[in-house]
């Protein structure tokens, strides 16, 4: 199951890797950690025209 949350995270948009948690380069962890969803969550509340 670690390995589909950190796979759909890149689908999602996630192209890097934390130390640790469900992003990390071997996920060991079978829930989103909190990490992950801030992340996701500043992610998508940026305008659509953002630019990085």
């Amino acid at each position: 199951m670690p390995i589909y949350l950190h796979e759909f995270g890149h689908i999602l948009g996630f192209h890097n890797h934390f130390e640790e948690g469900t992003m990390a380069a071997t996920p060991e962890l079978i829930y989103v950690d909190q990490k992950t969803k801030d992340y996701f969550s500043i992610l998508y509340s940026v305008p659509v025209e953002y630019c990085f």
